[in-house]
């Protein structure tokens, strides 16, 4: 069976990925420490994220299975040469990568001046505009309504204070 190189590649992270999670998650009692105290067990939002992450794990896992299984029938010999993803809308390569840990790099920054609130909505926009968004207007909605909701449950329901921002101290 053919196997392009970069779906290979992700097979071989995903599976190790995967693998990573799972051992982490069956060793979750010895990582996490209660630093404050709290009506739910400190283990509950490490396992709610450790969970999630091995959920999607397991989907991207057996998309590239599936992909892997339908392109041993239907790959034609000119595009088996061919393991570049992402070339047609240019949002692959090191370019992209830098700007991606810029963002990151500004977001850092942006947690310590403005806030969670005010710094998680432009990075997100941002992002998104780097992935192909089209509604712009109704994405900022959406995002700033999710760094509200966020800050509202950390703070309320998990009882985690996210920065305010050393501009508005």
């Amino acid at each position: 069976m053919h196997c392009p190189r970069t779906l290979r590649t992700d097979l071989i992270i995903t599976a190790a990925l995967l693998l990573l999670l799972v051992i982490l998650r069956a060793n979750l009692d010895k990582c996490v420490q209660q630093v404050v105290p709290s009506l739910i067990n400190p283990d509950f939002f490490p396992s709610v994220v450790l969970n999630c992450l091995i959920a999607i794990n397991l989907l991207i896992l057996v998309l590239d299975l599936r992909q892997w299984r339908g392109s041993s029938h239907a790959v034609p010999a000119e595009e088996a040469g061919s393991d570049e993803a992402g070339d047609e809308t240019g949002t692959g390569g090191p370019a992209s990568l830098l700007i991606y840990i810029g963002i990151l790099f500004g977001y850092v920054l942006g947690l310590y001046w403005l806030g969670f609130v005010c710094a998680t909505p432009p990075v997100m926009l941002a992002i998104a505009l780097m992935l192909g968004l089209r509604r712009v207007a109704r994405a900022c909605v959406v995002y700033v309504l999710f760094a509200v909701l966020m800050n509202y449950l950390a703070l309320h329901v998990m009882q985690i204070i996210l920065p305010a921002g050393a501009l508005w101290n």
